[in-house]
């Protein structure tokens, strides 16, 4: 008889994949190896603000806008990137990867557009203080 499996080591039931998926604060996006989308979670949507829009079945790089996916397929492998979307107003981080044995590839997106946000604001704050720092040493 072989022995049992602790806890931690049992594989995920369907269940509990699913529920981790749909509460991930993280964006996940599956998309076959033409770019098609077969799977988004709720936080992608809120992400790059698709609602209930049914994205099954659509090209990717519209609601991305970003070629993310066709990069990583190209490179054969995994894709880590930082990106901008000035439109949406996002800044995200992506890690992409393909699913062994499948035509698919997963992607992971994390919003951090707050962090880049407040980056920018701490950036124009500093050009500010030198500014003025130079205005008051000329007089």
């Amino acid at each position: 008889m072989e022995p049992a499996l602790p806890p931690t080591a049992r594989p995920l039931s369907e269940t509990h994949a699913r529920a981790i998926l749909e509460h991930t604060p993280n964006g996940v996006l599956l998309v076959d190896g033409e770019g098609t989308i077969r799977f988004a979670n709720p936080a992608f949507r809120r992400m790059f603000r698709c609602g209930d829009a049914d994205l099954i079945g659509k090209p990717s790089r519209p609601y991305l806008r970003s070629d993310c996916f066709e990069r990583a397929m190209a490179a054969g492998g995994q894709l880590m990137t930082k990106e901008t979307i000035p439109d949406l107003g996002i800044s995200f981080r992506a890690g992409l990867f393909p699913i062994e044995d499948q035509d698919l590839y997963c992607g992971i997106f994390i919003d951090i557009s707050e962090k880049e946000h407040a980056r920018e604001q701490y950036r124009h704050l500093r050009a500010q203080t030198l500014q003025r720092t130079q205005e008051v040493i000329v007089r």
